[in-house]
């Protein structure tokens, strides 16, 4: 899995020296209130889930990356992954978290930004989906502002999480 830079950060593939960052996240009600992951109560949760993710990235199934600052690209302060592929692989599913101490700097649209690029230019995927929780308002700003829009449910895709949206970005042009 590719290394990703923008003008403020690189995103590298996750490993487990970043357990005790994912811990710090997971363990913070704020940080998965919207999501599916689990409060985390243990470090030994954050490396459970990186070594899963990283098999799955070995099969392609996945890719996740650590978001971190580029002056101190050891530190993640968020993750950003592509996962879920459905529609035959055509489509993968993209998530985001990242530390509160972060938010509010537009970091998180420039990590969405650098996976969006490597799902179509790397991966020629045709879309790629986001569900957020429909109370989930800056995720929903987020997503459109990378170009999302809302789409009806996809039979493809089976069921969702009750409460989430649909938001798809399609491959540009």
């Amino acid at each position: 899995m590719d290394t990703l830079d923008t003008v403020r950060l690189t995103l590298r593939p996750i490993g487990l020296t970043d357990a005790p960052a994912l811990y710090t996240m997971r363990s913070d009600p704020s940080v998965v209130e919207y999501t599916p992951a689990p409060l985390y109560t243990s470090l030994a949760q954050a490396e459970e889930y990186i070594a899963r993710v990283r098999q799955q990235a070995r099969r392609g199934e996945c890719h996740v990356w650590a978001v971190c600052l580029r002056a101190a690209p050891a530190g993640m302060i968020g993750l950003v992954c592509l996962w879920n592929p459905t529609n035959a692989g055509a489509h993968f599913d993209i998530g985001y978290e990242q530390n509160p101490a972060f938010w509010g700097n537009g970091y998180m649209r420039e990590a969405v930004g650098a996976a969006l690029g490597y799902a179509f230019d790397k991966l020629s995927l045709a879309a790629v989906d986001a569900n957020p929780m429909e109370a989930n308002l800056p995720s929903i700003r987020l997503l459109a502002s990378c170009g999302f829009v809302r789409v009806e449910r996809d039979p493809d895709r089976g069921e969702m999480d009750v409460g989430a949206a649909l938001f798809r970005c399609a491959r540009p042009k």
